[in-house]
């Protein structure tokens, strides 16, 4: 029993000098310092299991049917700037974030259809990942996770080349043209 009454007070005030250590503002919030170590790896770690456990109920219907165009359009307009895009340089936005938003030029490879969704749709908390799902029909959200999961095989001259076909209007399309 009173082995058991140490280890509670041991906890109890280890638990204590966390709270305190943590609202005492000594904790850097700073974007411009990466985690590293046991914090990065429970962050990565809960972001990564939450992910995994809400995709599961997700449908993913036919991608083939999604529309490139429309995926295309609303991926250059909302996830370069962050995801960055074939040919394209490192944005100002892209170099101050933390935790760096992933290459999706790399990763979408091999990324859940169900868990690319469930990102799109609902963000993810302090990561700078908006949540596009009140803003977007589910027809527009499976098709930037389309185009997404068609990155990785787009050379850059063939994302130029769909930035010259669905170019919008000569203002999009000149932003556009200084990020080659």
């Amino acid at each position: 029993m009173r082995y058991f009454l140490t280890l509670s007070v041991i906890f109890l005030i280890a638990a204590l000098l966390v709270v305190a250590y943590l609202f005492s503002g000594w904790f850097d919030v700073s974007a411009s310092r990466p985690e590293y170590g046991a914090l990065a790896w429970v962050l990565d770690g809960i972001a990564e299991r939450s992910v995994e456990s809400h995709a599961e109920s997700v449908s993913v219907p036919d991608l083939s049917r999604a529309s490139l165009e429309t995926g295309f359009r609303h991926y250059r307009e909302m996830c370069v700037v962050c995801h960055g895009a074939p040919g394209a340089r490192t944005t100002e936005i892209s170099q101050g974030l933390n935790p760096p938003a992933p290459d999706l030029q790399r990763v979408a490879k091999e990324a859940d259809a169900r868990e690319l969704y469930w990102i799109v749709k609902h963000g993810i908390r302090m990561t700078g990942m908006p949540a596009f799902g009140k803003t977007h029909s589910e027809d527009e959200l499976w098709a930037m996770v389309a185009f997404v999961r068609r990155l990785p095989g787009l050379s850059p001259e063939q994302y130029k080349q769909l930035d010259q076909k669905y170019r919008e209007g000569p203002e999009q399309g000149e932003a556009m043209e200084h990020q080659y």
